[in-house]
């Protein structure tokens, strides 16, 4: 079984075939985007030798037009108000 590609769906169109609304220039419509940052602290304290961390930041994103999607990331909190803009 093949992994479906976005290259494999037209430009719009959900994965069942169900077009999604879409701007007037084409491209898919954006109704919401949802954005949270959480720190997970990790057991012990963690180093790659330059830097040490006792905590991971994750952002995690949610977008919703017609279907909704659901993305994360590692990275500074900051990273949330970039995508937020």
């Amino acid at each position: 079984m093949m992994t479906p590609r976005a290259a494999d769906h037209p430009l719009g169109a959900a994965g069942d075939g169900e077009l999604l609304h879409t701007a007037v220039d084409g491209e898919p419509f954006v109704d919401r985007v949802e954005t949270a940052v959480y720190t997970v602290p990790t057991y012990t304290p963690e180093g790659d030798g330059t830097l040490a961390w006792d905590s991971t930041t994750m952002i995690v994103v949610q977008v919703s037009g017609g279907a909704t999607g659901l993305g994360y990331t590692y990275g500074a909190a900051a990273a949330a108000q970039v995508v937020e803009r």
